[in-house]
């Protein structure tokens, strides 16, 4: 994941390609151990879902599309066994429903992220979920029945008053980047 935010693709697929061989060679492995790898992959195939979008390769699209799809379903299936990233896979199943152009899934999905966050008292990890709201509806709300560009601020200020209350910098960067 770290490989994906420092846009080093390459060094990405290596390290899911090394991480597959070392998984497939252990066998059994708790399902919180696991959940750190899953993650990763869902991460890694909604970035290249996002490129394929953005450069309209509708080859592409189609592939990561599926690729994200299936990382995803095995991502929820083992939060079941491991709940404390469930927070986080539910936002990232939001972001791919919302790339695929299932909007209100999508909002059901970030309930479901902020909900969980609230019931762990992950106050970080709800915030990062309004951020990604706020950031999907800025880009336009694609239909939406409900939510609309009022709710996008209101969403990333409920954002920035937890990053500015914890001094997470890189995420109060982040969203300045997504309001300006």
């Amino acid at each position: 994941m770290i490989q994906i935010l420092l846009k080093d693709t390459d060094g990405a697929r290596d390290a899911m390609s090394q991480t597959r061989q070392l998984l497939s060679k252990i066998g059994r492995i708790p399902p919180f151990y696991v959940n750190s790898f899953l993650i990763g992959q869902f991460y890694f195939d909604l970035y290249e879902l996002k490129q394929a979008i953005l450069s309209d390769d509708t080859h592409d699209i189609a592939k990561y599309r599926k690729k994200a799809a299936l990382s995803g379903k095995q991502a929820l299936k083992n939060s079941d066994k491991s709940a404390l990233d469930r927070t986080e896979i539910f936002r990232l199943m939001g972001t791919y429903c919302w790339l695929v152009n299932r909007k209100n899934k999508a909002m059901k999905w970030w309930d479901k992220s902020i909900g969980e966050s609230r019931r762990f008292g992950f106050r970080i990890e709800a915030a990062r979920t309004y951020m990604e709201i706020g950031k999907r509806l800025l880009e336009g709300n694609g239909g939406l029945k409900k939510d609309g560009d009022s709710k996008a601020e209101e969403y990333l200020e409920k954002a920035r008053i937890v990053f500015q209350e914890m001094k997470l910098q890189r995420d109060i960067d982040e969203l300045d980047k997504i309001v300006a």
